[in-house]
């Protein structure tokens, strides 16, 4: 599905979870952050995400932050989606800006999702646990799904850390 070109050096998938693993997430009006932990130097190209409601899809905005769960920064670069582009299972590619969010293999982000409105439901990891981060909702632990189903792909060799 990865649909990102003009990227100097290799696009690579880095984390995630696998979808359709049993979990949902209703997305409601909660502000949901899912910690990520780079497992490749490079910058942040995409994340893909899957959706489990069909029909008309509300908007999202999409979030990146720096640091882990719970989150208390404000975001690196955040986008509303309002009528996502979805493959036949769902997904959702959210492509980046080029060569802004650089991250070393360990540093650790969080990703942000919220909807406007009640309606929106994203697939979840249930079992398996994502090893390398937490879902929070609200600023506290997620006492549902385990782990939002998501992939992360990097764009090796774009950028240069000092």
């Amino acid at each position: 599905n990865l649909q990102i070109a003009d990227l100097e050096g290799e696009v690579v998938q880095d984390q995630g979870q696998i979808f359709a693993t049993g979990g949902n997430i209703p997305l409601e009006t909660t502000a949901f952050t899912q910690s990520v932990t780079a497992g490749v130097s490079g910058s942040l190209a995409a994340v893909q995400v899957q959706y489990e409601s069909f029909g008309e899809v509300e908007p999202v905005t999409f979030s990146i932050h720096a640091g882990g769960n719970p989150v208390t920064s404000l975001p690196l670069y955040s986008e509303r989606v309002e009528e996502p582009e979805l493959d036949a299972d769902g997904v959702f590619e959210w492509a980046l800006p080029e060569g802004a969010l650089p991250f070393e293999a360990g540093d650790v982000f969080s990703i942000g999702f919220e909807a406007e409105a009640p309606g929106v439901i994203f697939a979840a990891s249930d079992p398996p646990d994502y090893p390398g981060g937490e879902l929070y909702a609200d600023g506290s632990p997620h006492d549902g799904a385990a782990d939002l189903a998501f992939i992360t792909f990097v764009a090796t060799g774009v950028v240069d850390f000092v």
